[in-house]
């Protein structure tokens, strides 16, 4: 199981993932939403406004921190969950 975790901070977005979560699977993740190429369907608005992307951590905790002042955290767990439902 792996409990995730949005919270909004000054320069953007943190989302922390703790449980059994590969640190692979996330930077895959954020690779392909960083090129363009988002396979979980988020949302291109949401998209927009992001202006860099990083994942932190190691496997079991995990840390994708999401620079843009423009964002929040209700479209970003939005996009989460299309990403882990897919």
């Amino acid at each position: 199981m792996v409990k995730t975790t949005v919270e909004k901070v000054n320069d953007g977005i943190s989302i922390k993932f703790v449980g059994d979560i590969q640190k692979s699977k996330i930077d895959s993740m954020v690779e392909e939403c960083s090129s363009g190429n988002c396979s979980c369907n988020c949302d291109t608005d949401m998209l927009s406004k992001v202006e860099g992307m990083s994942v932190g951590g190691s496997n079991g905790n995990v840390t994708i921190n999401l620079k843009g002042k423009s964002l929040e955290k209700s479209e970003i767990e939005k996009s989460l969950y299309n990403c882990f439902t897919e």
